[in-house]
């Protein structure tokens, strides 16, 4: 059965200048000083992110000592780059499981390739938080390729999208729930027998013009915001029976949910 995935919208008031504290319906501060997440009528919620990040977030990034560095060179740096992270992917891992990190840098860097960085314990590193090249490391894509300028793992299948296109029309199972509520943490399937609890999964649906038609997403548009029209032809534009919606996830039981 087709999964329908709804699209939330969501407009906060900005809280007033000098304000000590805000107040929202469908996000509010419980007793323990946590958010908690009122849920609509079909189970919509606006999505909790405090789980994402290093080792689920929550923790505090380690400080990596750097043991090379680079600047930009002339063209396209892709090949000085992914030479500097070989040769950090080669030094011995430490006993807290790290290697070293790569620092980048201020400046803009042309990347016509991919950056891949395949072993655990490397960091890639540059410098400021701005896009301003002589204080901060820019990575900037040339050409035309479409694969991501930096990706982590192994590649001799490809990049993450590529994987999942290839996967299109032979899924391991199907989702037999016809709405699966944003913020959900879990959801039915048609055959629970082919996945495996601690093995990494991925969830995709097609993005279609359909899909976005029968999802409310008019609706909240008209409600939220001062052009939907536009907003929806806009969304049309960037939709195709190939673009895909996915996130990695483990199976918790052995059980359909």
């Amino acid at each position: 059965m087709t999964c329908r995935l709804l699209l939330l919208l969501s407009v906060l008031a900005a809280p007033a200048a000098g304000a000590q504290s805000w107040e929202s319906a469908i996000v509010s501060t419980g007793p323990d000083g946590r958010l908690q997440y009122a849920t609509d009528g079909e189970g919509n919620r606006v999505p909790d992110f405090s789980r994402a990040g290093y080792r689920g977030g929550g923790v505090e990034l380690p400080v990596v000592p750097t043991v090379r560095t680079l600047a930009p060179v002339e063209g396209d740096d892709t090949a000085s780059i992914q030479a500097a992270l070989d040769a950090v992917m080669a030094l011995p891992m430490g006993a807290d499981g790290r290697r070293g990190a790569l620092e980048l840098s201020a400046g803009t860097y042309e990347i016509a390739g991919t950056l891949v960085i395949r072993a655990s314990g490397v960091v890639l590193r540059g410098a400021g938080d701005g896009d301003d090249p002589t204080a901060s490391t820019v990575l900037r894509r040339s050409g035309a390729n479409p694969e991501p300028v930096v990706y982590v793992g192994r590649r001799e299948h490809g990049s993450g999208d590529a994987l999942i296109r290839r996967a299109q029309g032979h899924a391991s199972a199907f989702i037999e729930d016809d709405v699966v509520p944003v913020g959900a943490w879990s959801f039915r399937v048609d055959h629970p027998e082919r996945l495996r609890p601690g093995v990494p999964v991925v969830v995709y649906h097609p993005a279609t013009a359909e899909w976005l038609d029968e999802g409310s997403l008019h609706r909240l548009a008209e409600a939220a915001l001062p052009d939907p029209a536009e907003v929806v032809a806009d969304l049309r534009q960037l939709l195709s029976p190939d673009t895909l919606g996915y996130m990695g996830l483990e199976p918790a039981t052995g059980g359909p949910e």
